[in-house]
């Protein structure tokens, strides 16, 4: 998929003679608008979503716990038992999504149409001419 970019920014409204444009081609390939569903960014061709994660239902079933403060935080992770908590452990930080921790990342259920990354995705991101 192209990247259509003015000084590095994806534009949001381009016009030609005072008129909208509605689409941009790359030979028969389009470039804008982008394509991406919203809620969804395209970074070095991979897609992933724009909002933190809530997800709490586990892949085995039922759910996972969600700590409120760092001493059930630490006890889950001498236990190695899959948790997360919100920012401070303070549901007022709900909006910022859950943290997990290291044994939630394969248990947590994703969402519909999402996978957990994998180091070949992070590789991908970290090493990618599309930085540039």
């Amino acid at each position: 998929m192209g990247d259509f970019k003015i000084n590095g920014v994806t534009p949001t409204n381009i016009q030609l003679n005072s008129m909208d444009v509605q689409k941009i081609y790359n030979g028969s390939e389009l470039v804008w608008p982008p394509s991406t569903p919203s809620g969804q960014v395209e970074i070095c061709n991979l897609i992933w979503t724009d909002t933190n994660s809530n997800e709490t239902e586990l892949i085995a079933g039922g759910n996972i716990p969600i700590l409120t403060n760092q001493a059930a935080w630490y006890s889950a992770w001498q236990a190695q038992t899959p948790a997360a908590c919100y920012v401070d452990f303070d549901l007022n930080n709900s909006s910022y999504g859950l943290i997990y921790n290291y044994w939630a990342r394969t248990a947590v259920k994703p969402p519909t149409g999402f996978r957990l990354p994998t180091s070949n995705d992070f590789n991908t991101l970290a090493n990618s001419p599309c930085f540039t």
